[in-house]
């Protein structure tokens, strides 16, 4: 089973934050902030972006929403490796689940093999330009 985890981006604010919990019968969502945790209501809330249950070949774990980019630098020839086309993380629907796919909507299905070859660079959110 996959482990449910939540991110938020809250109206008007630049950051991306970690949700810690979710009270669906206040519709309110407690967020951890650098200057502290704060409960802030569903419709102060741009976006709820969800743990994928995937991780990155570094480890760190991948969101819905989150630009990945995959590095094609070779184990033999590190100095020049270089990103291909990054992509956006969003879900499909049960069937497809999720996916990567381009500014030119070119994608792939994201699996946990193919996760490990891609690293997260940004986030759609606080990142824009890096779909552009």
């Amino acid at each position: 089973m996959r482990e449910l985890k939540f991110r938020a981006k809250i109206k008007g604010d630049a950051g991306v934050y970690e949700v810690l919990i979710l009270d669906w019968w206040n519709q309110q969502a407690f967020i951890a902030r650098a200057c502290g945790n704060e409960w802030v209501l569903f419709d102060k809330i741009q976006a709820f972006l969800q743990f994928t249950g995937l991780h990155d070949k570094n480890g760190k774990e991948i969101y819905g929403g989150d630009v990945v980019a995959e590095d094609n630098t070779a184990e033999d020839d590190p100095v020049h490796g270089f990103y291909i086309e990054p992509y956006e993380i969003l879900w499909s629907d049960a069937k497809a689940g999720w996916l990567a796919v381009s500014a030119t909507k070119f994608g792939f299905g994201l699996s946990k093999d193919g996760a490990k070859t891609l690293e997260v660079i940004g986030n759609i959110h606080e990142n824009p330009e890096l779909m552009k």
